[in-house]
């Protein structure tokens, strides 16, 4: 009896101390994680990821990489803003985790946001689920697995075409523009002084930017109203022609890059450079603006 006592009692004690290892290597390990990098899969692998999902409540970005260049899903695959870009991508090399959180309140992921990576095949890489910032706004909350963590970084994440799609680097100013001019459908031109322009079109010059792209070979014309044109040249040597067309209560644009016959180096290197970024693409234009310009163009 009292051997089998025994047995029990050391069945009992090898249970007990094995689940205790069991928890205690769990939570050792998930401390160890703390101070290490969040995208561990991503980072050895990124030159295997082609493809970024971004999803937040029924909004999603899918980012496309396409000939070495990321391109926007939803803007007919036209390039990804760089500048963005270059933010996601510091943040995934740099983000660490910083804190466990034991007891997780679930409000802090009502808004969450699913960022995703996948390779060629469109395997998932890695996923993390980013909640919101803690109270300081230095951290954000994470999910990765089933545990969550406090996690450095800024992962700036909008769920807006127009933030992923790559806008112009030129804008006018007053005193950069030398001339303005409407181009007629036989070539003709019809210079334009700037001051009788409306204001929305020198806020715009100030500020240009598109809504939504689309590529010239899914673009159908077919049922649009009448192009106008446009051309903004500036001292510098820069010429930019605008063309606006209307179609299914929309404006849209094209953008043509040029140089005068004396450019600066620094204008020359920017047309040879940039002009890729324009040439094939119908733009969706500021609706507010386009339909003003687009009347006085007629003028």
């Amino acid at each position: 009896m009292k051997a089998r006592t025994y047995y029990i009692l050391t069945l009992l004690i090898i249970f007990i101390l094995a689940f205790s290892g069991l928890v205690f290597y769990k939570h050792s390990t998930r401390k160890s994680m703390l101070g290490s990098y969040v995208f561990s899969d991503v980072i050895p692998n990124m030159g295997k990821v082609t493809f970024i999902s971004v999803k937040k409540g029924g909004s999603q970005i899918n980012l496309e990489l396409e000939k070495n260049l990321w391109r926007v899903a939803e803007a007919d695959n036209y390039y990804a803003n760089y500048i963005l870009l270059n933010s996601l991508f510091t943040d995934v090399f740099n983000s660490q985790y910083s804190s466990l959180v034991e007891n997780v309140d679930n409000s802090l992921f009502e808004n969450q946001t699913v960022l995703s990576f996948f390779d060629g095949n469109k395997k998932l890489v890695e996923e993390v689920i980013l909640g919101s910032k803690d109270d300081k706004r230095l951290y954000n909350f994470a999910k990765k697995g089933k545990d969550t963590f406090l996690i450095t970084g800024k992962f700036v994440l909008p769920l807006d075409i127009i933030s992923w799609i790559q806008t112009p680097a030129f804008n006018f100013q007053e005193d950069e523009i030398m001339d303005i001019y409407s181009l007629s459908e036989d070539g003709s031109a019809k210079k334009i002084k700037y001051t009788d322009t409306p204001i929305v079109f020198r806020d715009y010059m100030g500020f240009i930017y598109f809504l939504n792209a689309v590529h010239n070979d899914d673009f159908t014309v077919e049922g649009a109203g009448q192009e106008r044109k446009f051309v903004v040249v500036s001292y510098d040597g820069l010429r930019v022609e605008f063309s606006i067309l209307p179609k299914d209560g929309k404006y849209w644009g094209q953008v043509k890059l040029d140089t005068t016959k004396m450019p600066t180096v620094e204008v020359k290197y920017f047309v040879d450079n940039n002009s890729f970024l324009y040439e094939g693409w119908y733009f969706e234009l500021p609706q507010d603006y386009a339909g003003i310009f687009y009347k006085y163009i007629e003028k």
